[in-house]
């Protein structure tokens, strides 16, 4: 078996592996979810400069600090194996792929340090590409192997002084020369290629972690295609942004790690400073939920039972068949050697054997109690505190998978957020946790929240002139609200926010009705003025959320029917008239249709155009409306016209004027004439104002090109974000506006320039006139001193008119 060749890893894998994941955020995230793993209540997150190492790229290092329950050094040792994980049987746990702190690590920088805690062992990894690429005392990787140095060192403390001391950790069954070797040489390593330069200030490191924790340490920070580090700590002092490839885009790890887990229970410090952790739910208002129909998802734990039965059930069969052999070599009596080792060497596969069935048992157990999904629920309401954030949210064991922006989706009801934790039994997520693992199960999954989305705001709505009360002045989905006293005060009322307290032992949620007297970042339970929660011994409030359910759809026909206006005092042709063909001189014939065909009407006449109107009906299992009486045609309608206004006509006593029918449907069209003449002034109106509107926002951005200096976006009044949503008046306004105050910083411009130019004029009059007295007194003898302040004074001069060619 020593002679079979062995898969290994390349340097190669490193960089594919970090691939995976699309944005550094998702790969920070990953390192936060293995502290959120470990129980840790508190994780501190540092950007440090190191400017006197000349080596580090980007000049700083990331490091993640938590007091989780830590790692032994045979605990370290698993870190560096590709895909072990003993996460696979809590089901609380995020991890499940043991990948992510090598993925994660390797996308934010080329090199990572872990330093670890455990049971008095203290234990130190390096993952270093810069250090794998290179050749290191004479040493070259020829095979690109992925190299890890790991050594360990045990905590020895005298309690008699009180002094401390680290002994190294040694493997007991090599030889004790060699393992001071290769102890000696991994510090060597790590002090070489990473920011600390000695064993000391790798021990140093360990201060701050007492008896348990974790600290994780990325440098060799990755750059963006302008050659800057991706992620960067000068637009904030108290945030990390993440630069990108373009120049002006800047996102914020304090935001996104606000909003990471849908019930957040780890306190994280960024930069020194507490973020404040944000529940999905908190900011719905009109808050509803739906019942999401599990039968329409495959559950993954139900086929992991099935496969764990599958192998239990062919163990089975392996023991029955060892038992069986063992009783053949029993029946003859005879014991000689053989035959006793073969047998105890049966009876130990036994033993393997029933340890694989416990194995099993404890598996499937545990995968059925992980199976039984009891809740899976979509919640919804508007956001009204930021409606541009409106949207899907999808989690998976209380972790933020997949973020789908309401603006950017199609037909997403406006305002409306959602949010839904998919039981890992129905769906997994991807290796990345960016995505879900089965892209069919995902669209239908987003398609259910959808259906659901038009269903609630269809039935929950909130009116126009209820979003300009929050500060929503239009129906635009990127309106940015208008933050006021009057619509803060608004929207608190209407939802009323959330702080989690800052201390470690409590991180309950309270609601604040005066959220101006607390700030987040000290807030605590006693706060509060409700004596129901003002102390961090009372649970927390809880909030009730209404159930809904979908209403079915009420399915429409729609049935083209055509009217014929026919004049009542037409009489019918008799039959023989008919058959003669004397349809000139009589009246227009109505046929009547047969009754399959009744939706349609023939008129025999030129002047009777027949007109075409579509009607909704509601489908019927009978032919009755709902009060009884029979629904009918049109065209038994207007039989009935037809017959009544014959009868009328045959009477000698009836008047020759036409029947109300007739005049009520010559007023109605003269009604709808005014109508549509009315229409078309409106709209005329509507596309004048619309061109003169047309006309002068182009104006404006032309004049925006022409004029418009890169220091009005800071300024308030001359901001363009909104240019969409200006009437024409205020276009106008603005055009004017910004012309004027272009004029007269253009003047203020010119007028600095001129005084500018007058003391460059004087300054070099001074430096000639200078100049002139250092060559006489060059030719005559004159004391050091005035020579040395004619020197001061040039330099002065010269660095007067260098500032004015600035």
């Amino acid at each position: 078996m020593e002679l079979i060749p062995r898969a290994r890893l390349t340097t190669a894998f490193l960089e594919s592996n970090a691939s995976t994941h699309e944005s550094v955020f998702g790969a920070i995230a990953e390192i936060v979810d293995n502290a959120y793993d470990s129980g840790s209540p508190k994780l501190d997150i540092e950007l440090k400069s190191v400017d006197e190492h000349e080596n580090l790229q980007g000049k700083s290092y990331i490091s993640f600090r938590d007091v989780g329950c830590g790692m032994t050094s045979k605990e370290m040792f698993n870190v560096i194996a590709y895909g072990f994980s003993n996460k696979n049987d809590n089901p609380e746990m995020i991890g499940m792929y043991g990948n992510g702190l090598k993925s994660g690590s390797m996308r934010v920088g080329n090199d990572c340090l872990v330093f670890s805690v455990k049971n008095d062992e203290m234990s130190v990894l390096m993952i270093s590409q810069t250090f794998i690429k290179s050749s290191h005392a004479g040493y070259e990787n020829l095979n690109n192997e992925v190299i890890c140095p790991l050594p360990s060192w045990k905590v020895i403390a005298d309690k008699v002084n009180g002094s401390v001391t680290y002994k190294p950790i040694y493997d007991k069954t090599k030889d004790e020369k060699q393992e001071e070797m290769r102890h000696k040489t991994e510090v060597e390593l790590i002090t070489s290629y990473s920011p600390f330069c000695s064993e000391e200030q790798l021990l140093e490191q360990f201060y701050g972690l007492e008896s348990h924790g974790t600290i994780i340490i990325l440098f060799q920070l990755n750059l963006n295609e302008r050659g800057e580090p991706e992620l960067t700590g000068d637009l904030d002092e108290l945030d990390i942004h993440d630069v990108g490839d373009q120049a002006n885009t800047a996102n914020s790890l304090r935001n996104y790690l606000s909003t990471l887990y849908l019930k957040p229970r780890m306190q994280l410090h960024l930069r020194q400073e507490i973020i404040k952790p944000v529940r999905i739910n908190d900011l719905m208002y009109e808050r509803r939920k739906y019942n999401l129909p599990k039968s329409k998802f495959r559950s993954t734990a139900k086929a992991k039972i099935a496969d764990l039965k599958e192998k239990k059930k062919k163990i089975s069969n392996k023991i029955k068949k060892v038992k069986s052999e063992i009783g053949e070599l029993n029946k003859d009596g005879q014991s000689d050697a053989g035959k006793i080792h073969r047998i105890r060497k049966l009876n130990m596969n036994i033993e393997k054997y029933e340890t694989d069935l416990r194995r099993f048992d404890v598996e499937i157990k545990s995968k059925e109690k992980y199976s039984n999904v009891t809740e899976f629920e979509l919640t919804l309401g508007y956001n009204i505190r930021d409606r541009r954030k409106s949207g899907l949210r999808i989690f998976s064991k209380n972790r933020l998978i997949v973020e789908m922006d309401g603006p950017s989706m199609a037909k997403w009801p406006l305002g409306v957020l959602a949010a839904v934790d998919v039981p890992a039994a129905l769906m997994q997520p991807s290796m990345s946790k960016q995505r879900f693992a089965d892209e069919r199960e995902f669209r239908t999954l987003v398609k259910l929240c959808q259906e659901r989305a038009h269903d609630y705001f269809k039935r929950i709505k909130i009116e126009f002139h209820q979003w300009c009360v929050f500060g929503y002045p239009n129906s635009d989905p990127l309106c940015e609200r208008e933050e006021n006293s009057t619509t803060n005060r608004a929207v608190d009322k209407a939802l009323p926010p959330f702080f989690r307290c800052t201390r470690e032992d409590c991180g309950k949620f309270r609601k604040l009705v005066d959220p101006e007297d607390c700030n987040p970042s000290y807030f605590i339970c006693m706060d509060i003025k409700d004596p129901k929660y003002n102390s961090c011994k009372q649970a927390e409030e809880i909030i009730t959320t209404k159930s809904l359910e979908v209403l079915p759809n009420i399915k429409t026909e729609i049935r083209d029917v055509e009217e014929v206006a026919v004049s009542p005092e037409r009489k019918r042709p008799s039959k023989q008239a008919k058959v003669n063909g004397s349809s000139k001189s009589g009246p227009s014939v109505v046929r009547d249709a047969p009754i399959q065909n009744r939706s349609r009407i023939i008129s025999d006449s030129e002047d009777d155009e027949p007109v075409i109107r579509k009607r909704h009906l509601r489908k019927r299992r009978s032919g009755h409306a709902a009060s009884g009486a029979e629904v009918t045609s049109g065209f038994d309608r207007h039989r009935n016209v037809i017959s009544d206004s014959s009868d009328e006509h045959s009477d000698p006593g009836s008047a020759s004027s036409p029947p109300q029918k007739r005049q009520q449907r010559d007023h109605s069209g003269e009604e709808l004439r005014k109508m549509e003449e009315q229409l078309e002034e409106m709209r005329l109106k509507i596309e004048k104002e619309k061109a003169e509107r047309d006309a002068s926002a182009k104006s404006l951005r032309t004049s925006m090109k022409t004029f418009y200096p890169t220091s009005w976006k800071t300024m308030k009044g001359r901001d363009h974000k909104h240019i969409d949503s200006w009437n024409l008046a205020k276009l106008q306004q603005m055009e004017a506006d910004w012309h004027r105050d272009y004029t007269n910083d253009l003047i203020s411009t010119m007028n600095k320039g001129k005084e500018r130019a007058a003391k460059k004029s004087r300054a070099t009059g001074r430096q000639e006139l200078l100049r002139e007295i250092d060559s006489i007194v060059r030719k005559i003898e004159v004391p050091q001193e005035l020579k040395a302040k004619i020197k001061e004074l040039e330099k002065t001069v010269d660095q007067e008119i260098a500032n004015y060619k600035k």
